[in-house]
This record gives C-alpha cells, sequence and structure tokens, in this order.
C-alpha cells in the first residue's frame, strides 16, 4: 500500500512540476567556453525582432542535464545540482546557436536575424539577455530567427 502511495506521489510530483525560468546575458555567454568550443565564427547571429520579414522564422530548442549533476561518491550515483544553473543555460543556449549556423550553413546563409526566445509558445525580445528554462532534469533553452 506505501508503494503505491509513493507511486501517486511521485507522479503527481512530476506532473505538477513547473519550470523555472532565467534570463542570462547573452554576451557573457557568447565569450564563455562553450563558445569558443562550439562556434565557429562563420555565421552572425543577431538578437532581438526588429526586422520584417515574410519568410517563416526557423524553432530550435535544446534541452540538456549536462552542468546539472554531480557524481555523489557516498551515494555511488549521479545526482542533480539545484543552485548554479549558468553553465548549463550557456550550454544550451551556444548548443542552440550551433544549431542555427549549421542550418545556416546548409543553406548557403551567412546570417541569423530575429533571434528570439520561443519557450513554450512565449516569445521573449532582447538583444541583451537569453531565456533559460530550468525544470526538474532538463535545462532548455528555445529560440527562433530568420536565416539570411
Amino acid at each position: 500500500m506505501n508503494k503505491i502511495f509513493l507511486i501517486i506521489f511521485i507522479i503527481f510530483n512530476f506532473a505538477n512540476a513547473k519550470d523555472l525560468v532565467f534570463y542570462h546575458d547573452i554576451k557573457e555567454a557568447l565569450n564563455s567556453k562553450f563558445a569558443k568550443q562550439y562556434l565557429k565564427n562563420d555565421v552572425d547571429f543577431e538578437f532581438y525582432n526588429n526586422k520584417t520579414l515574410d519568410d517563416e522564422q526557423l524553432k530550435i530548442s535544446k534541452a540538456t542535464s549536462r552542468y546539472r549533476k554531480i557524481y555523489d561518491t557516498l551515494k555511488k550515483e549521479h545526482v542533480l545540482l539545484d543552485k548554479d544553473y549558468k553553465t548549463s543555460c550557456q550550454y544550451a543556449f551556444i548548443a542552440v546557436l550551433k544549431a542555427f549556423g549549421e542550418k545556416a550553413k546548409t543553406e548557403n546563409k551567412a546570417k541569423v536575424i530575429n533571434l528570439q526566445g520561443n519557450f513554450k509558445n512565449q516569445l521573449y525580445n532582447s538583444k541583451d539577455k537569453f531565456q533559460c528554462a530550468v525544470g526538474k532534469f532538463v535545462t532548455t533553452v528555445s529560440l527562433q530567427g530568420n536565416l539570411k
């Protein structure tokens, strides 16, 4: 009987888990170790939706649990970190930009413009900050933009 209550509690806990949304500095992320490691300088990125284009915007999301876990030697397993999400957010942000860059290259485009946050179809426009959602197990960055 206790196992049933435990299972119901866990399911209820996951069902009611809400993502926390954080806003991090774009310039800091672009100067991070991830940007230096994963981004090439062959595609330019322009943030903020300030141009009207007829083209449909491309939407890309990346979710990761990287940099959210550490190995606990006492428990002999990976445990979730709940202190600083900045590293995980920067990693997911750069992963999205990398995906945009790869898509631009395959379509012979040199720029990604009108980049804006698009987490759960809620738009976020900023030239300085990016939106990052932190859930129970993963960190997600979702952007939309146009290839030019």
